[in-house]
């Protein structure tokens, strides 16, 4: 009689991250109501205040709230986002603003770790992302390699997690942020946590920094 094979924690509970296909399939089934085309501009961007006239990018974008409320706002704005309903259900609401203002935004179909941009950004924004992905150190590499030297990330992430929803594959606390972004080469500039988010802005750590200039600590 062969011998049984036992489902891993992983297996049984997030089959999705195993599985591409399978991933990218609950996203688009995610998309297929319509009260998620139409969602505002979250709370957890309240901290976020970008330079006018900025260059921004949204890694996992969703349906593009961000970036059409950043647009308004004067500035040039592209994302990506694995979902193509919600890419579609964008490209929707953009059809009906003005082709001076459709020129400032762009929204594209794909994987984040995919993801490779011709130009670097003044912001990247990665917020209620880091909690759904299959590697969230892959999707901090592709943020640092698409800032500008000097630019800014924003990246938020809840500190729970709903059991009953499978998309949450994780928590994530200050001290988790901490440790990815110091594997990646980011720097913690500001960060806090409360009981339902951790919020931080980081900058790329400078080449042949030392590790003092780490986690957010003084080097001047």
């Amino acid at each position: 009689m062969a011998q049984q094979e036992t489902m891993t924690y992983r297996e049984y509970l997030f089959p999705h991250l195993d599985d591409k296909k399978l991933y990218e399939q609950r996203y688009n089934e995610l998309y297929l109501n319509p009260a998620y085309h139409d969602l505002p501009v979250r709370t957890w961007m309240k901290k976020f205040h970008p330079k006018a006239c900025s260059s921004i990018l949204e890694l996992g974008a969703g349906g593009g709230a961000n970036l059409i409320y950043l647009a308004k706002l004067g500035h040039t704005c592209d994302g990506v986002e694995i979902a193509q309903n919600a890419v579609d259900a964008f490209h929707r609401k953009l059809e009906t603003e003005p082709p001076h203002f459709q020129q400032r935004v762009s929204l594209v179909q794909g994987w984040i770790e995919d993801f490779c941009p011709e130009k670097q950004y003044d912001y990247v924004i990665c917020c209620e992302v880091l909690e759904h992905v299959i590697d969230p150190v892959k999707i901090l590499e592709v943020l640092k390699r698409c800032l500008k030297p000097e630019g800014t990330g924003y990246i938020t992430a809840p500190t729970f997690r709903n059991p009953q929803d499978s998309r949450h594959v994780r928590v994530v606390y200050e001290a988790t942020m901490v440790k990815w972004t110091d594997e990646v080469g980011l720097q913690i500039t500001w960060s806090e946590q409360t009981s339902r988010r951790v919020y931080c802005f980081v900058k790329r750590i400078p080449e042949g920094a030392n590790d003092g200039s780490r986690a957010g600590e003084d080097t001047e």
